[in-house]
């Protein structure tokens, strides 16, 4: 069997922008890899309520 390393762009607790949008600021809460690419669950709150979704690594940008 071959091993493969895998890396991501992003880590857990690191604070990052979806699509550029400055307006949420969201916190890496998992990364997983898949046969499409890494795929990022971050997390945020807006009105009072935790929101999460899962994106694309690719989408991301470094909110620090």
């Amino acid at each position: 069997m071959r091993r493969v390393g895998y890396t991501a762009r992003v880590a857990i607790g690191d604070w990052v922008y979806i699509d550029g949008d400055k307006s949420i600021r969201a916190r890496v809460v998992q990364v997983t890899f898949t046969h499409s690419g890494c795929s990022v669950e971050v997390s945020w709150m807006h009105n009072g309520g935790c929101q999460s979704c899962w994106v694309a690594e690719w989408r991301l940008e470094d909110a620090e």
